[in-house]
């Protein structure tokens, strides 16, 4: 049945001051007239009527960035946003578990406690959710999704042991003095493990929530969402939903890096492009190059603010080495799809236009760029964290135009010749806070990570170079410049010997100095 909707504020957004009195939806819900009531109404024959008082009707929003299977957890996990102590997130879980009778078959997942409004200032541990229970598995996830917490239970479970070592760009909590796991695990590399002993006990038959998964955007206006990092299964699974012809808004989804992202593509070749089939399409590819900045684990150029353990000169860090991010932005561009890359710090966005303009001249070096191209320009007194000042935004994320077809389109200088009226989605959310941090010879002062288990082993002359511990940030060494007699720190470092500050990557094509 038809319906037709008036009295109402309608901005149709297609020029500045366009309106108009009604708007008539067919049968199938498509838009069938927009003008005035009286015609509308000529129109309509037995449509149903809705009076909107006043109320304002938009276009449908687009999602600019989200994880559509994640809506589960708002539907099916307690929230533990509103707690403001260990002692309110151990309420939540008791009464969730007892609402829900859960028992030592199951598992509870939680959502959304934020160590800065929490009156201890800082991450629960295992200790904390073995109070709850140390028979149920029990991991919290910290507000960002970048950092979470597992009782003894969980860790036993999943077989995260004293021996584990922390995974490339992430890390597992130690009790103080030992190797034992204190539940803290930071980053996908860490949190993976944990999610895959998670959900086969929660046992979510996503199809049968689709509606409901749906709906949760469809009420709040967004239209097209999007699935920001897309494993294999679930790609699987929304091509097959979308061939049964179930999905009632647009999902646009990014295979992400480590995750079988050949495998995602062939299976799923035909939604592989720029046009929507049964509301599903792959959109391009996806990677992470840092963390999160409530987690103080995005990386960046100048310091945070001294941290729990009171270290300064924290910067927090990348998760993939040059190598690596080349490797995939050179996948990206040479396949022309869209890269979308999590870049939370400007150190990372830095990494990312360092990296993509590296893939760019790979690409071009055997069909070069003609001369009118934008090409990125160094030096030139722009600010490449600002997107109005970056040469390249179509470029970087090689989106292809609808009415062309993949094949035809694969070098830059063709991208280059389609940009105009595309536009781009450059994850580069922030600029510097402040001024340019001071440097000091060739390279910024800082000393990262502050994390015991990340701090450098080893000690060499000045001016020389060491590795992180248990590999972590593989990707570069760290000149080493001491402070104070015998490279301890100097004023306001009492008490912490031995720390050294260290200058990042500066040149070369693998970021190292």
């Amino acid at each position: 049945m038809k319906t037709l909707y008036h009295n109402g504020q309608f901005v149709p957004m297609t020029s500045e001051d366009d309106t108009f009195e009604a708007l008539l939806v067919a049968d199938d819900g498509t838009i069938a007239f927009t003008g005035s009531l009286v015609e509308a109404r000529e129109r309509a024959e037995d449509a149903s009527e809705i009076d909107l008082a006043g109320k304002t009707v938009l276009p449908g929003f687009i999602d600019g960035h989200s994880h559509f299977t994640g809506t589960t957890q708002y539907l099916l996990n307690p929230d533990l946003s509103a707690c403001r102590s260990f002692a309110d997130i151990q309420n939540v879980l008791r009464d969730f578990i007892q609402k829900r009778g859960i028992d030592e078959n199951g598992v509870v997942m939680a959502i959304g406690y934020d160590q800065n409004a929490l009156a201890e200032r800082r991450h629960p541990t295992k200790d904390v959710l073995d109070e709850v229970s140390r028979d149920i598995p029990i991991v919290v996830m910290q507000a960002s999704n970048h950092m979470g917490v597992a009782n003894s239970k969980a860790l036993e479970l999943t077989g995260i042991t004293a021996e584990t070592p922390d995974p490339e760009g992430s890390l597992y909590g130690r009790v103080e003095g030992t190797n034992e796991p204190n539940g803290y695990a930071e980053e996908p590399g860490a949190l993976f493990p944990l999610y895959g002993m998670v959900q086969p006990r929660m046992n979510i038959d996503v199809p049968s929530m689709l509606d409901e998964m749906m709906s949760f955007y469809l009420e709040h206006g967004v239209t097209t969402c999007q699935e920001g990092a897309a494993q294999p299964d679930f790609t699987d699974m929304f091509a097959k939903i979308a061939r049964d012809g179930k999905l009632k808004l647009d999902i646009v989804s990014y295979p992400m890096y480590d995750h079988d992202v050949d495998g995602q593509l062939e299976r799923c070749a035909e939604f592989d492009g720029p046009d929507y089939i049964g509301h599903y399409r792959i959109g391009g590819l996806k990677m992470f190059l840092d963390g999160s900045p409530q987690g103080r684990t995005a990386w960046m150029t100048e310091p945070y603010e001294p941290g729990e353990d009171g270290a300064a000169d924290y910067c927090g860090y990348g998760t993939m080495t040059d190598e690596d991010a080349l490797a995939f932005a050179k996948k990206a561009v040479d396949s022309n799809h869209q890269l979308l890359t999590h870049t939370n710090g400007d150190a990372a966005g830095d990494q990312l236009i360092r990296v993509y303009k590296q893939a760019l001249a790979a690409a071009s070096r055997d069909d070069p760029l003609p001369d009118h191209a934008s090409r990125p320009v160094p030096g030139d007194g722009r600010d490449q964290h600002d997107p109005l000042h970056f040469h390249v935004p179509h470029l970087v994320l090689g989106r292809r135009a609808p009415q062309e077809l993949r094949p035809e389109a694969r070098r830059p200088h063709q991208r280059c010749a389609r940009r105009a009226g595309r536009g781009a989605a450059l994850h580069l959310p922030h600029r510097y806070p402040r001024d340019p941090a001071q440097h000091v010879g060739n390279g910024l002062v800082r000393r990262e990570p502050h994390h015991a288990r990340r701090r450098p082993v080893g000690r060499r002359p000045e001016g020389g170079r060491v590795r992180r511990a248990q590999g972590h940030h593989r990707q570069r060494s760290l000149r080493v410049r001491r402070r104070g007699p015998q490279g301890n720190a100097g004023a306001g470092q009492a008490g912490r010997p031995g720390h050294s500050r260290c200058e990042p990557p500066q040149g070369g094509s693998d970021g190292h100095p």
